[in-house]
């Protein structure tokens, strides 16, 4: 019987051992693309429309408010309300997810000072007028193969924490 009993609880051990391997995980970039501040991306929008520079440092004390998603920012460059702007820089942002704009046309000067990437860039294939990163750090992979550029392309004291390509 004790035998039995041992062998029921082994079995019990086993399966919840096993029952914790499949417990539920979220993906890095799902999960920091959800700690995003929707204010900073509305005051974003607002004064990129009236001027086309925005410095989020001045209206968003923490680094935390001033996260915004790359999802957000390749919308901008694809929204036809912003065809018209000559420049887009936005300085003092950090941008969580992938600013994944392969292939796009980016009708406009792109520029980013003192920002963070956390997660790739991928231009390959698009086209823009300049595209900049001064003093910005990209943790992920930078991709800018076949990159048409009718003006600068410049990384001025930029930091790179993978691979530029």
């Amino acid at each position: 019987m004790k035998a039995l009993q041992r062998l029921m609880l082994i079995l019990a051990a086993c399966m919840l051992l096993a029952g914790t391997q499949f417990s539920n995980v979220m993906a890095g970039s799902l999960l920091q693309e959800q700690n995003y501040n929707p204010e900073a991306e509305a005051f974003i929008r607002d004064e990129l429309l009236n001027g086309g520079s925005v410095d989020l440092s001045t209206e968003f004390a923490s680094e935390t408010e001033r996260t915004v998603r790359a999802e957000f920012i390749v919308s901008l460059w694809s929204d036809p309300a912003f065809e018209n702007l000559s420049v887009f820089k936005l300085s003092n942002v950090s941008v969580v997810g992938n600013l994944d704009a392969s292939g796009i046309s980016i009708p406009f000067n792109v520029g980013f000072e003192n920002c963070t990437f956390n997660g790739y860039i991928d231009l390959d294939g698009a086209s823009t007028k300049t595209f900049r990163l001064d003093k910005c750090t990209v943790n992920g992979a930078v991709k800018m193969g076949r990159l048409k550029v009718d003006g600068d392309l410049a990384l001025y004291q930029s930091t790179f924490n993978s691979k530029v390509t």
